[in-house]
């Protein structure tokens, strides 16, 4: 298989025939890339999978970090992967660790609460703050059929809706902060409102599941009295009423 500048390679994960190019230089891989492309890894890594990221770095025998795998994360989303092995082969104190070297818990006097950029989400989010958002964004695709990308803008809103409206209802309570019981009340109203829009809501809910199909859609609105189908006589052509006049025909015999 060729490895040079113009070579080709199958991805073992999309099975898509293509340029060495979308694949990361894995020096201890005899082919002289790794076996995934970056693509399907931006995948796989999505939504701050750690352990994906690890195992995909247990079998390139480079070290997974994870101070350095989080400082990617929050300021680069979905695609730290690839920062994540420019940045350790850039340090020249991991420059040479194998994934024996790996580190798996935060080290001592590293900032938890350290607020960084984040790309995917577009503004500053501490660890805290990522982990409720990606959590949220990840039930809502299991709950919903979220393909489209104005579908996927409406339930990153929805998701920092919620985030604020939490935020707020803690102070509201803990805090007994009056302006808090009035900031709620708003955030909740623009909560209500994009889910409506999105039409991400308990009653849509099976409407929506992906795993219902064209059929299931129907059988639901049916099962709610939402929908009665109405009968409606198809008209006959001309095939229809042959085969309807040979059916005849065959009983006459």
């Amino acid at each position: 298989m060729a490895t040079g500048r113009r070579g080709k390679k199958t991805c073992e994960q999309c099975f898509i025939k293509q340029s060495t190019f979308n694949f990361y230089k894995a020096g201890r891989n005899k082919t002289g890339y790794f076996a995934i492309c970056k693509a399907c890894i931006i995948i796989l890594t999505a939504n701050n999978n750690a352990s994906e990221a690890n195992s995909i770095l247990r079998r390139m025998d480079r070290p997974f970090l994870k101070d350095q795998w989080d400082t990617m994360y929050y300021k680069y989303g979905d695609k730290a992967f690839g920062r994540y092995l420019s940045r350790i082969a850039s340090l020249s104190q991991y420059k040479e660790k194998k994934y024996e070297d790996s580190i798996f818990e935060k080290e001592e006097g590293v900032d938890a609460g350290a607020v960084f950029y984040n790309d995917e989400w577009q503004g500053n989010f501490s660890l805290k703050d990522l982990n409720y958002l990606n959590n949220y964004y990840e039930d809502l695709h299991r709950d919903y059929k979220i393909t489209t990308r104005n579908h996927k803008d409406y339930a990153r809103k929805i998701a920092k809706a919620s985030h604020a409206m939490d935020k707020a209802y803690e102070r509201m309570v803990n805090a007994n902060d009056t302006s808090a019981h009035r900031e709620f009340k708003e955030l909740k109203s623009i909560f209500d409102d994009l889910c409506k829009s999105a039409q991400f809501s308990e009653s849509t809910r099976s409407a929506n599941d992906v795993g219902l199909g064209s059929f299931g859609v129907i059988f639901n609105k049916v099962e709610k009295r939402q929908w009665i189908p109405e009968f409606k006589p198809v008209k006959q052509d001309t095939y229809d009423l042959l085969l309807a006049q040979f059916a005849n025909i065959e009983k006459s015999l």
